[in-house]
């Protein structure tokens, strides 16, 4: 998508057991939003026509890998902030 044309973009796999749910999400002005519909419907169809590059397979798996170590170490310091360290008086 054009850098101007939306403020942000993110997508969204619900994995179950059967398949799941894709989702898109993007926020854009009221003026762009067929433009920006538009645009990430060709993408999904880009993808599933020409698949994705071995380079943009390895971009996602080093985010995902980063991105989960980074909630895992977020729940361990609520954990952590949460536990009270205090010594009982004797």
């Amino acid at each position: 998508m054009p850098a101007s044309l939306v403020y942000s973009v993110s997508s969204i796999f619900l994995a179950h057991k059967h398949p799941g749910t894709f989702l898109i999400v993007l926020q854009t002005s009221n003026a762009s939003v067929n433009e920006a519909i538009e645009l990430a419907v060709d993408e999904m169809k880009r993808i599933q026509q020409d698949l994705v590059s071995e380079e943009e397979l390895e971009t996602a798996r080093i985010y995902l890998i980063g991105s989960f170590l980074l909630c895992v170490l977020a729940a361990l310091f609520v954990v952590i902030d949460q536990i009270s360290f205090t010594v009982p008086d004797s």
